[in-house]
């Protein structure tokens, strides 16, 4: 991989082409992280609910916001030490491995017999802090593409989260016939509905391990002549003169505003519909657990083959060069506005919910 390539590189130019085969790499550890995230969290409710009846929906939704705190921390925390140790390959590791921790405590925490709910919400910060070693991969995406690339570049990632958006239900939704308790394997060990996929995504850590060791290609390092100058970065004075910089820099800040509220709007969306969907089906529904684990298994699989067609559109169609971005997310945004749309309790079509108190 050549120097000029790099967001390392003391002095980079632009990259001659764009390194797929790398890119195709990065998706792959994206997919297997992803898979992780949508096998535990289509069962984390009806799980915590079943083995501690003290953990109300408050208690879930607190627990599900700490995860996500420590998901946008982690985040930051993993690309500075990406960013310091010059290193793609530590941070994505340690996130693995971090991750197969949280899937042994998961499997233990009936071993427990108080407060399983504590040891759940543990398991939710450490799946977060892991999954967000991943998002690392975007910045390696850009380094080894194109910038004419980088729409089908960047596509790949998408694809490959959107792919584990169809293969994760369809992984829980096979183990739906082992109801709870399930098979004990050890004392408080067990086999079923809620625990099986969380033995697949333990054992898919050491694939990712191996794939990051062997295959994903490091970038080359920059200079110590470079490293001594940024070093000021970690000093009050330091980060002021950057800040400065950022701030003349010649951006168009109000597109950079909007693309970062679009983020967020989006993603406190699909949050909010994680959260509350599993809720609403056994509390307001009275669906059985198994049932409601096995219905969003169903729509997660059919959310995630459209959301593949579409990434699979930008990376083979280059749907990017054909279609305007404005109107992309513009529509993206109105699908959403749709569902709140929808989903509002309007007085001639909607009844009162039966009063539930646990």
């Amino acid at each position: 991989m050549k120097e000029n390539f790099q967001v390392f590189a003391e002095n980079p130019q632009k990259s001659e082409k764009t390194d797929w085969k790398a890119i195709v790499i990065a998706a792959l550890v994206t997919f297997i992280a992803a898979i992780e995230n949508t096998v535990i969290g289509m069962s984390e409710w009806a799980y915590m609910n079943e083995i501690d009846k003290v953990a109300d929906a408050q208690f879930f939704g607190n627990a599900t916001s700490i995860s996500k705190a420590f998901h946008a921390l982690a985040a930051l925390f993993f690309a500075f030490w990406c960013f310091r140790a010059q290193n793609f390959r530590a941070p994505l590791i340690f996130g693995r491995l971090l991750a197969f921790s949280a899937c042994i405590l998961y499997l233990c925490v009936e071993l427990s017999e108080n407060s399983r709910r504590y040891l759940m919400a543990l398991c939710y910060i450490l799946f977060g802090i892991a999954s967000s070693s991943s998002s690392i991969l975007r910045a390696y995406v850009a380094a080894i593409s194109l910038e004419s690339d980088r729409p089908q570049a960047y596509s790949a990632i998408t694809a490959a989260t959107m792919l584990s958006i169809i293969i994760g239900p369809l992984i829980q939704a096979a183990f739906t016939g082992f109801i709870y308790p399930g098979i004990e394997i050890l004392p408080n060990i067990r086999f079923h509905l809620y625990s099986a996929p969380v033995w697949v995504a333990a054992a898919t850590n050491f694939l990712s391990i191996a794939i990051i060791c062997c295959f994903l290609k490091e970038l080359p390092k920059r200079a110590k002549s470079t490293m001594a100058r940024e070093k000021s970065l970690l000093t009050l004075k330091g980060l002021r003169n950057r800040l400065d910089t950022i701030a003349h820099l010649k951006l168009d800040w109000p597109t950079v505003t909007l693309c970062w509220l679009m983020k967020i709007i989006s993603m406190l969306s699909v949050v909010t519909l994680q959260t509350l969907v599993s809720l609403i089906y056994i509390n307001n529904y009275g669906w059985t657990r198994s049932n409601t684990v096995f219905s969003i298994s169903i729509l997660m699989g059919t959310v995630g083959v459209l959301s593949l067609t579409i990434a699979f559109l930008y990376f083979f169609c280059n749907l990017g060069k054909l279609l305007s971005q404005r109107f992309a997310v513009l529509f993206g945004m109105c699908i959403f506005a749709t569902m709140y749309f929808l989903a509002y309790p309007w007085e001639p079509i909607s009844q009162h919910v039966a009063q539930y108190n646990g």
